[in-house]
Order: C-alpha cells, then sequence, then structure tokens
C-alpha cells in the first residue's frame, strides 16, 4: 500500500510539471463576444413590445371606409392669381396648400388656406350714402352724406376633394404628367370689415362674420420634371355674406421618389 500510495503522488507532481511547461494559448480578442448590455437588452425588448402593440392596434372601421388611414402628405406648394368680390374692387389672392393623397380611386383631399383684402366699389358705397340719405333727409337742411372707403379683407380654410380621370390608364409618361381634375369642398371664411362709415357701429359687427361656405374649382396640374407640379386653376366660393370667383396659378413640391403620388 505504502508503494501504490508513493506511486500516485509521483504522478500528481509529474501531471503538475507538465501542466506549468504547457504553453498558453492566448484567445484573441476579436473572437470574444462581449456579453449584451443591460440597456442592448431593455431597448430590443420595449422595440417587440412596440411592434406587437401597433400590430394590435384596431382602427374604426369609418376610418378605414373613407380612406383617411391612406392620408399622407403628398406635396406642399402656394398659388398667386386674382380675385374679384361681389360689390368691391378686384385684387389679388394668396393662398397656400397640402395635397395629402387618394382618399377613393383617382379622388385626392386638397386642404388649402387663402387670404385677400380690397374695398367696396365707389358705386356700392354711394349706394349705401343714398339709402342714409332717404332715411335722415330733412327738407329744411342740406343733408349730404360723406362716406370715405369702406374695406373688407377674407381669411379662409378649406378641405377640397379633386378628382382626376383616368391618369394611370394613360399611354405615355407625357400624357400622365397632365392632370386636369374638378373639385369641390367646404372652407370656413373670417370676414372683416372696416372703415370711417361703419367703425365702431352696428354695420361693422353685422358684416363683420365667420362663415362656412361652399367651393367649386377647376384645375389642370402639369409635372414637367419629377418632384415639381405647376397648377393652374378657377374656383367660386360660395357663402352667406361674400361670394367671388377667383383665377389663380402657382408651383408644388412633390414629396416621394421621382414625384409618385
Amino acid at each position: 500500500m505504502k508503494a501504490l500510495a508513493a506511486a500516485c503522488a509521483a504522478l500528481g507532481i509529474c501531471a503538475r510539471v507538465a501542466a506549468a511547461q504547457t504553453p498558453t494559448v492566448p484567445v484573441p480578442r476579436d473572437t470574444v463576444r462581449p456579453a449584451p448590455s443591460d440597456s442592448a437588452v431593455r431597448d430590443s425588448v420595449v422595440s417587440r413590445l412596440l411592434d406587437q402593440d401597433s400590430a394590435s392596434t384596431v382602427r374604426p372601421a369609418a376610418f378605414s371606409l373613407l380612406g383617411l388611414d391612406r392620408l399622407r402628405l403628398r406635396s406642399l406648394g402656394a398659388t398667386v392669381g386674382i380675385v374679384r368680390p361681389g360689390q368691391a374692387v378686384s385684387t389679388r389672392i394668396y393662398s397656400v396648400h397640402a395635397d395629402y393623397g387618394e382618399v377613393w380611386h383617382g379622388v385626392r383631399l386638397v386642404f388649402a388656406s387663402s387670404y385677400w383684402a380690397t374695398r367696396y366699389r365707389d358705386d356700392a358705397v354711394a349706394r349705401f350714402a343714398e339709402a342714409v340719405r332717404d332715411v335722415v333727409r330733412d327738407p329744411s337742411r342740406d343733408d349730404s352724406v360723406q362716406i370715405g372707403h369702406v374695406r373688407l379683407s377674407d381669411l379662409s380654410v378649406a378641405a377640397d376633394a379633386r378628382w382626376q380621370p383616368g391618369v394611370s390608364a394613360r399611354p405615355s409618361a407625357l400624357a400622365r404628367g397632365v392632370r386636369p381634375w374638378v373639385g369641390g369642398g367646404l372652407a370656413a371664411h373670417f370676414i372683416n370689415v372696416e372703415g370711417a362709415p361703419v367703425s365702431g357701429t352696428f354695420l361693422e359687427r353685422a358684416l363683420d362674420s365667420a362663415a362656412i361656405g361652399l367651393t367649386t374649382a377647376l384645375g389642370l396640374d402639369l409635372t414637367p420634371i419629377p418632384n415639381f407640379q405647376l397648377t393652374m386653376q378657377g374656383r367660386y366660393d360660395f357663402l352667406s355674406t361674400v361670394r367671388y370667383a377667383s383665377v389663380r396659378g402657382g408651383a408644388s413640391f412633390i414629396f416621394g421618389p421621382a414625384g409618385a403620388r
């Protein structure tokens, strides 16, 4: 037994000596994969949860039925033109518009805002002065009424639906770049009237108004180069206090590759 113990001890000593003499091969640092950090794990979990919530979100049926789930900003532009309100002097009209794409096949939704300012024509003011003289006329004295200019302005915000007939079915790219359209919608108008004859009177309060009106329009869009569009349109705005026609022209920038609509 003593001999067996001595042999085992000798073998253990030899094994330790061999291990000490065996060179250690270093592991390249590039092959060592670091443990994932807590922030990376957290970001991965949050991203996965957000994806699951987005997939499980239930949108209202009316939202999809009306095509509103497809609305994206497609183009942004501005126009300038001439407007002549009823009984007022012609003036310039300035507007900006944003095209949010198709809500139905061939029908696009466009939001627009416009502004113009002018004055009533002299003959309209003269008729108003004559009406005032008829009311206050006194045979014993001169009842001449002096009335200056009466100014008015309009700021409007409109939502238009514009229908373009069969653009995608046209045979050539040139034909598809010419887009006639017809449209109409609703607009909120904020009318302001001011001037010496009416300022501070019940007439100013009666003429100043905020009203909802109808709009109709006929236009033509041209796309000469990608992402750039020229637009022309004739428009008529109808509301209870003011009615006017306008002719406008301008340009738009189309978002997306090569002006994709």
